[in-house]
């Protein structure tokens, strides 16, 4: 019975403290833009600036930290990886089947109205910025001493 008791009182108490919060705006710097434009546009979120070098340009104008005085850089991307031995040919048809989805206007729509500004790149140019952005993670990842669990 006290076990009880004691549960619904943590319960109560965590649903008193979930209702008063926030109670104002919050002032964050989004990482990426993906899942919070909607939060923006509702005005629950006021986006100071993005972390990419290129400010947001849709679905509404958010400039980047940097010209927003904040020496900071970091680009969130998204693409498919393949197994390294997978045949040059597949690779290739999986590449154009993208770029076929990326630029149909419905999906292209899609993405500006959660914020996002697809690129389409070479297959090498892609290998590249993988490799150059894992390098550049690495090192803060050594850093911080973070491990895999």
């Amino acid at each position: 019975m006290l076990r009880a008791l004691i549960a619904m009182l943590m319960v109560c108490g965590a649903a008193f403290a979930q209702e008063r919060y926030p109670a104002k705006p919050l002032q964050i710097i989004v990482p990426f833009s993906p899942g919070t434009a909607t939060d923006i546009l509702a005005r629950l979120l006021l986006a100071l600036g993005v972390s990419t070098l290129e400010p947001m340009r849709s679905p509404l104008e958010v400039p980047s930290a940097r010209e927003a005085g904040v020496d900071y850089d970091f680009n969130a991307w998204f693409g498919l990886l393949a197994p390294a031995k997978t045949p040059p040919a597949i690779v290739e048809l999986l590449a154009r089947s993208v770029r076929e989805v990326i630029d149909s206007s419905v999906l292209a729509e899609e993405y500006r109205e959660v914020g996002l500004a697809p690129r389409i790149v070479t297959l090498a140019d892609f290998d590249a910025y993988v490799r150059a952005d894992t390098d550049k993670q690495g090192v803060l990842v050594r850093a911080s001493g973070a491990k895999a669990d």
